[in-house]
C-alpha cells in the first residue's frame, strides 16, 4: 500500500494542531503567519469505501432517468458523486436492465412510433 507524506503542524495563534499535505494555513483561524512544522509523518494511503447499490437506489436511478433528470441532480439526491451515478447507469444498460432509460421489457415509446 502506497504511503503518503503529510506534516504535522501547529498554530500559534489559534493553539491547535492539524494534519496537512501542502500548505500549512491553519484550518481553524487561516492565518499562516503563527504555523510551525512539527514534523512529517507517512500515513498508508487511506482506502476509499465504496458504498453498494441498493434495491431503491437503482429504482430510484432508472426512474429519475426514465424523467429525464440530470446525473447531477440524482447524485445530490443519493448522496453520491456524478462519476459514481454514471459509473452505475453504463453497468445497468450492460446488464440490459435498462434501455435508453427504462427497464428491460418495457417498449419505449419511440419504439412504437412509426417512421415517417
Amino acid at each position: 500500500m502506497a504511503k503518503i507524506k503529510y506534516l504535522i503542524c501547529v498554530c500559534k495563534d489559534c493553539e491547535s494542531d492539524f494534519l496537512t499535505r501542502e500548505g500549512r494555513h491553519c484550518p481553524i483561524c487561516a492565518d499562516n503567519a503563527y504555523v510551525e512544522r512539527e514534523r512529517t509523518i507517512w500515513i498508508d494511503r487511506p482506502v476509499i469505501y465504496k458504498r453498494p447499490w441498493t434495491e431503491h437506489e437503482n429504482d430510484f436511478l432508472i426512474e429519475s432517468v426514465k424523467r429525464g433528470i440530470s446525473n447531477q441532480s440524482i447524485a445530490d439526491e443519493l448522496n453520491r458523486t456524478k462519476d459514481s451515478v454514471a459509473e452505475r447507469l453504463r453497468r445497468l444498460r450492460k446488464k440490459q436492465k435498462i434501455v435508453r432509460g427504462i427497464y428491460k421489457g418495457v417498449i419505449a415509446r419511440e419504439a412504437l412510433e412509426e417512421p415517417e
